[in-house]
């Protein structure tokens, strides 16, 4: 097996949102396990019922959603600390998208792996070409993009004129609602690009750990064999 390969599963099946996910879980207690699966029932029944009933069913709605998503972050903070000690001040990595835990996880598997600094390093011209073909891919695909939310927002535009103050207060409370939704989703599905970008910054990040560690034993060493 290629370091290529060992490094590039490292992040694309060790370092991602599934893996914390099942982590979590089974870090988790039986009472957390039951509260969390109540949250989602209930977000999902009142739901399907907003869309039914209508009126402030939105309300658990939102609830639900912000408590959803309380609850994960922290599970994960229990998970991280139980798995990896104390990173508060180890760590220069956003907890946005769970960057911090994911990089943690990446570089377990390098270590687990005895992939050094060396070998990282040697490997950043062949993430560089990929980065760059899919870059090329994803301009065209912006462009697409791009147009379509401009018919979107057009269409958008002439429904809201035509709606009383009522029900724009209740669409736009779906609107905000859906976004967020939308957001926490879109989060967990990153475009290409954006993963082999963030695959290189893990790998520059392991690098530097690397070199101030063995820059540290170097001069540990140094200072213990050192003539007196």
């Amino acid at each position: 097996m290629s370091y290529w390969k060992v490094v590039w599963d490292a992040y694309h099946a060790e370092a991602t949102r599934l893996k914390i996910f099942l982590g979590v879980w089974d870090s988790t207690s039986l009472w957390e396990r039951f509260y969390t699966i109540a949250l989602v029932v209930v977000f999902l029944l009142s739901l399907v019922l907003f869309f039914i009933l209508q009126g402030w069913l939105l309300v658990p709605v939102l609830l639900a959603e912000v408590a959803l998503i309380v609850k994960f972050t922290s599970l994960n903070e229990k998970m991280v600390y139980e798995e990896f000690g104390d990173q508060e001040a180890k760590q220069p990595l956003k907890s946005q998208n769970y960057q911090d835990t994911r990089y943690l996880m990446f570089k377990k598997k390098l270590k687990k792996s005895f992939i050094g600094e060396p070998t990282i390093r040697g490997c950043f011209e062949l993430l560089d070409s990929q980065i760059d073909i899919v870059a090329t891919e994803s301009s065209a695909t912006k462009k697409i993009v791009t147009f379509s939310l401009g018919l979107l927002a057009g269409l958008v535009g002439s429904v809201w004129s035509r709606m009383e103050y009522a029900e724009l207060a209740l669409v736009a409370a779906a609107i905000i609602s859906f976004m967020l939704l939308i957001v926490v989703v879109a989060s967990a599905f990153p475009s290409k690009l954006e993963k082999l970008k963030e695959l290189r910054y893990f790998m520059l990040l392991y690098c530097h750990e690397a070199s101030i560690t063995n820059r540290a034993r170097r001069t540990a060493f140094s200072r213990r064999f050192a003539p007196r």
